[in-house]
């Protein structure tokens, strides 16, 4: 003979057999009632369907009602702490899109500041190369006019040495230099 095994149909008939019967519903009362069966089995089994029940049992309308202003009260609490949290959190970032505004306009005065100041240095630097240019173009013209001018005095030196080595001799005298030119000097 094969053994029967208790499955969760067959106690849930058993427990509504028991229950109609008026009879307390029990693992042992239900193994009895079907004649095999673990008391273990059908103890986990009866856990199971009363689980189920319970799980899916609506809740009275007075319950219901209680948790849904329960509820309705919460959502408003939630929602009036959100509103706050949010106008809390815009206030700061207006704070601070303000004080990022104010620090970048401050930052964009002295970059245009900056930009001045290096535009006049820079024309500066221009004209002081220029006036460097010119000074150096002065300096190499005077320079070129003092070795001309050089030139040109030890020509004349040369000449006047010529000069007083051919009229010394002949005047018999010495010419001496003063300011206004050569003067002879000796026996007249």
């Amino acid at each position: 003979m094969t053994k029967k095994l208790l499955t969760k149909e067959i106690v849930s008939q058993a427990k509504q057999e028991l229950e109609a019967a008026g009879e307390k519903v029990t693992s042992k009362s239900v193994r009895d009632h079907l004649g095999f069966g673990s008391y273990k089995t059908a103890k986990d089994l009866l856990e199971e369907l009363h689980a189920e029940e319970n799980a899916f049992e609506p809740a009275p309308d007075e319950v219901r009602a209680a948790l849904t202003q329960s509820a309705d009260r919460m959502w408003a609490v939630a929602r009036a702490k959100a509103a706050e949290a949010y106008q809390a959190q815009e206030a700061l970032l207006t704070t601070r899109a303000t004080e990022a505004e104010a620090l970048a306009a401050e930052r964009l005065e002295v970059i245009v500041e900056l930009e001045e100041t290096q535009a006049k240095l820079e024309a500066d630097q221009a004209r002081l190369h220029r006036a460097l240019a010119e000074e150096k173009a002065r300096y190499e013209k005077m320079r070129s006019r003092l070795s001309e001018k050089d030139k040109e005095l030890a020509k004349e030196k040369t000449k006047n040495d010529t000069l007083q080595e051919l009229i010394g001799p002949a005047f018999g005298a010495k010419v001496r230099r003063n300011r206004t030119g050569p003067t002879a000097t000796g026996p007249a």
